[in-house]
């Protein structure tokens, strides 16, 4: 994101993306050119990397922005780290929709193991067939309205497949996973899955296989940005509260 706290024009602007650090040998690739920046207004942008086998690009990119040839930052370091071949499903293509989730990211998971050494979880009836069977074993544990599967379910439903499939696995639960139990796991190639609120009455389930970490960032989560801390305390009262809930959320 590229803020111009000026009064005029920002012309001629250049993003270049190098693979390690452009001090010391860094590889460029990639760049944008040409980019105005309106006053008192900002360009935002996101790029995906790959590598050329077409998997995630894994590194440190270093992203250097100059404009009418003088840099104007210093190298903003940003750490990216995939599980190459992660199979991603979507839960709109199974009945129940919403609610099956769970269910999805935990096929998701699980047929990403299937091809990396554990291949009785993917049988004859294909990723369906597996997706159906997690729905039936982790739906006994309950269903929550808003939610779908409760966690103790999850992790019931899961553990009873893989001993069908003939592995004894553990299924560890971390309860109120930091930023860095999530991190380690990715960076110790084990994608894993999270369940995170939306608001007040609704959560979700999704699998995590990568993650992207600005080094140069003082604060990394939202959470703990003192302007957030300071809206809530003095303005919104508490996360998902009354007032947050009809300001912050978006209707369709």
């Amino acid at each position: 994101n590229i803020v111009n706290r000026g009064d005029g024009e920002a012309k001629n602007v250049i993003i270049e993306y190098f693979k390690g650090d452009p001090s010391r040998d860094g590889q460029l690739i990639g760049s944008q050119m040409g980019i105005t920046v309106p006053p008192k207004n900002d360009f935002s942008t996101e790029l995906v990397f790959f590598n050329f086998d077409g998997n995630y690009f894994d590194g440190d990119i270093y992203i250097v922005i100059t404009c009418n040839n003088q840099q104007i930052n210093e190298h903003k370091h940003v750490s990216l780290k995939y599980i190459d071949g992660f199979p991603c499903y979507s839960q709109q293509d199974y009945p129940g929709g919403s609610l099956v989730c769970g269910p999805v990211s935990t096929a998701c998971v699980l047929s990403y193991w299937n091809d990396n050494g554990y291949d009785r979880f993917v049988t004859y009836g294909g990723i369906d067939l597996l997706v159906y069977e997690l729905i039936g074993r982790q739906f006994l544990g309950g269903i929550i309205p808003g939610v779908g599967v409760n966690i103790i379910g999850i992790v019931l439903g899961t553990q009873a497949t893989c001993i069908d499939r003939g592995y004894l696995f553990s299924i560890q639960r971390i309860e109120d996973p930091s930023w860095n139990d999530v991190k380690n796991e990715i960076d110790s190639g084990c994608p894993c899955i999270i369940h995170r609120s939306t608001d007040e009455d609704h959560a979700h389930y999704e699998p995590i296989f990568g993650y992207k970490e600005d080094a140069n960032k003082p604060i990394r989560k939202s959470h703990e940005n003192p302007f957030i801390v300071k809206l809530y305390e003095e303005y919104l009262g508490h996360p998902m509260s009354e007032k947050a809930h009809h300001l912050l959320h978006t209707h369709y």
